[in-house]
């Protein structure tokens, strides 16, 4: 508890040291003495925003959010001036059999719209080969010999050797583990990290099968080994065992009565609670996480039988948000247990809100996506983008806004899902000139487009530009992931928005195996295959060392070989 203590005093200290240093101005000069600190990247981070006008009004977050000190630190860094920049010939060539690097990940893959979680020790420093790691949970039923929850260190490798940071081709497995408490249970959600990268929250959802008609859903909460015998791949061990045994260890408890098929956890590491939902309508509150022995303190119904996204929590107001499969995008006060709903789209033919909500902190709206809403006239069905707000105990809930994104899957193909957009750069200086990237389809058809969505002085969202990304009508979006880095592209550098595609060939051959791409500055496309599109997109880091300026995914369709892939590309060319 000691450790904890410090852990937690020091990471308060950091948030008002950052606060300090940053709102005063991002391009103010600032002293180049800073704390070092390290922090996680995983799914969250893509689904709470923080514009710097709203962190100016209300620095008090930066007191109980270290994501938005996550955020602001990448924008300060991003406006001091780049000591280099990496060209692309640093960055080496492309195809699907050559990346920087990937890995096999057996038969097991992360989830379709899931994100794998990035640990960085300091986003200050030289990026570090022994430390720095990404970590994926892995839906294979598998038995005791396939790792369900996979690391890699040594990130920064690549060909050659000799130009990559970690002077070698590929990662080396940090961790394999077989954590899972039932035989066929399976991690179907992204997994999400302590504070100081020691600790791993995870669901496991165990369906109903012969001779066992339970459905349960687990958490899991381990303690990342650092000696013994942490596994491969193949021959993966559970925490705690292995031969020599580890010195992992995890807590594991049922927390619903119920599967749980696309609902991640969320932390709030500033009351170190969690909080997760299940496909019986209902939220779970667990508290503590990471400072103690994990247990249900208290559950809230939020709509019947509903199959609820992972649920995104403002801990300025205690409201939390969460979409169902009916297509109703819920508020919840977890206070007071107040629920209010608004109607964003239909669950007939379709999962109705497929995704996690989008929720901008300092704007305190909420925006959510659903491939079979009611258009903004008001007749009439199309895929939609609804920007809402809440007020401050949750017991209202009503529309600000809502977009049209193309047909969906209003023209009856319950085979369209749609995923959240994410904004770019310019959004986080000021909302009125930044855009959110959303995938959608066509207008008349179900082929993705990708919709360049405006917003007005007042932060309120607009129609924008759109194109057509694939002429496929079979070929579905993974979520989108925007990432700024000053250090990348020449002068100025790039802000990406990257997403994968699947079964199409995206204009560079391969067969329809599917691709990944990213937008540019918002001009150029760029891409490249990958089977089965991608997971969701975790980004790395700025640095310019050798190999260090990436994305990390797993690929969505085995090999011939039968085994799936953790890829790591560079950002700038894909390659």
């Amino acid at each position: 508890m000691i450790k904890e203590r410090s852990l937690w005093l020091a990471s308060k200290v950091v948030r008002w040291l950052m606060m300090g240093l940053l709102v005063s101005g991002l391009g103010a000069q600032v002293s180049e003495t800073r704390p070092a600190f390290g922090y996680p990247e995983d799914w969250t981070h893509h689904h709470i925003k923080f514009t710097l006008p709203g962190l100016r009004q209300h620095p008090e977050i930066f007191s109980r959010e270290p994501r938005a000190i996550h955020q602001i630190y990448r924008q300060w860094r991003a406006y001091r001036t780049p000591v280099a920049s990496v060209s692309a010939a640093t960055l080496g060539t492309s195809s699907e059999s050559h990346s920087d690097w990937n890995m096999s990940l057996g038969t097991g893959t992360e989830a379709f719209g899931q994100f794998p979680a990035k640990w960085t020790t300091n986003p200050d420093a030289t990026p570090s080969c022994a430390n720095d790691y990404v970590v994926f949970t892995l839906n294979v039923a598998g038995p005791t010999n396939q790792a369900t929850l996979v690391g890699f260190n040594n990130l920064y490798s690549g060909t050659p050797a000799a130009s990559s940071l970690c002077n070698r081709t590929t990662p080396t497995v940090k961790f394999a583990y077989y954590p899972n408490s039932q035989f066929h249970g399976q991690n179907s959600s992204s997994p999400v990290l302590s504070l100081d990268g020691t600790k791993v929250a995870f669901v496991e959802t165990h369906f109903p099968e012969s001779g066992n008609s339970s459905a349960t859903s687990w958490l899991h909460v381990l303690t990342l080994g650092t000696t013994g015998d942490n596994g491969t791949v193949t021959a993966a061990v559970t925490p705690g065992g292995g031969t020599p045994a580890n010195n992992a260890s995890q807590v594991s408890f049922i927390y619903a009565s119920a599967t749980n098929t696309r609902s991640s956890p969320w932390v709030d590491y500033d009351s170190d609670t969690l909080y997760v939902g299940a496909d019986n309508g209902t939220l779970y509150v667990v508290h503590p996480v990471f400072t103690g022995t994990p247990m249900v303190q208290k559950s809230i119904a939020v709509g019947g039988t509903v199959i609820l996204t992972s649920p995104v929590f403002d801990n300025t107001t205690g409201n939390l948000y969460v979409g169902g499969n009916g297509g109703a995008l819920y508020v919840v006060n977890v206070n007071s247990g107040a629920v209010s709903s608004l109607a964003v789209g239909s669950g007939t033919p379709n999962n109705g809100i497929y995704d996690s909500p989008t929720f901008d902190s300092t704007g305190q709206r909420v925006l959510a996506i659903s491939a079979n809403g009611v258009n903004r006239q008001g007749s009439g069905k199309s895929a939609v983008v609804v920007q809402a707000q809440a007020n401050a105990t949750g017991t209202s809930l009503s529309q600000v806004a809502r977009v049209n994104v193309g047909l969906g899957a209003s023209g009856g193909d319950a085979s369209v899902t749609l995923y959240m957009g994410d904004f770019d750069n310019a959004y986080f200086t000021n909302p009125a000139t930044g855009h959110m990237l959303v995938c959608g389809t066509g207008p008349t058809n179900t082929t993705p487009y990708r919709y360049l969505l405006n917003f007005n002085a007042a932060g309120i969202i607009q129609p924008g530009t759109s194109a057509q990304i694939v002429n496929n009508v079979s070929a579905r979006c993974g979520p989108v992931t925007d990432y700024f880095n000053p250090n990348v592209g020449g002068a100025g550098g790039t802000d990406f928005l990257m997403w994968g595609v699947t079964t199409s060939n995206c204009g560079l051959g391969g067969a329809g195996l599917g691709c990944v791409l990213s937008l540019q500055n918002e001009t150029t496309l760029k891409g490249v295959i990958s089977r089965g599109g991608a997971s969701g997109i975790i980004i790395d880091n700025d640095s310019t060392a050798g190999q260090a300026s990436s994305i990390y995914f797993s690929t969505e369709v085995a090999a011939p070989s039968g085994n799936y892939s953790a890829v790591k590309l560079g950002q700038l060319n894909l390659n």
